[in-house]
């Protein structure tokens, strides 16, 4: 947070959508399961992979951290614009596919499908909050 300028205070008082803390909570949900872990991460992965891109040109642009190095880089593009992925959602999907068995693919797909819907209202505030930053930027302007 120091890197983002976000004082400890304001980062203490901070409380976060709803969304937001269900979001968290689809990860959080499966530490105790293997095979749910290694699924909502390959989920995961593949869902956001595009997006990872410009999150990381955005975090570029409105702060001083490094996006190039380190765990940052993983999903960020060369020079040519392709993503720098390594197949991280392919290993994901390899583990899952060795731990999973059949008696548990209804469970899984059940999961999978709460993790989406749960992941679609985190985005949907998402872009909501980015709707009202253009908004009042819109409105700032023209005062």
């Amino acid at each position: 947070m120091n890197q983002l300028d976000v004082a400890a205070e304001d980062y203490a008082a901070f409380v976060p959508l709803a969304s937001s803390v269900a979001y968290r909570a689809t990860f959080e949900g499966t530490f105790h399961d293997y095979v749910l872990l290694t699924g909502l991460i390959a989920a995961a992965e593949t869902v956001f992979h595009d997006f990872a891109g410009p999150w990381a040109k955005s975090v570029r642009q409105c702060s001083d951290i490094d996006v190039n190095q380190g765990y940052r880089s993983i999903h960020v593009e060369n020079e040519s614009g392709e993503a720098i992925e390594g197949g991280h959602s392919e290993d994901a999907w390899l583990l899952f596919v060795q731990a999973v068995t059949p008696e548990r693919y209804e469970e899984v797909l059940r999961k999978v499908r709460e993790w989406l819907n749960v992941w679609a209202s985190f985005c949907d505030d998402l872009l909501d909050g980015k709707r009202a930053f253009a908004h009042a930027l819109e409105e700032e302007t023209m005062a």
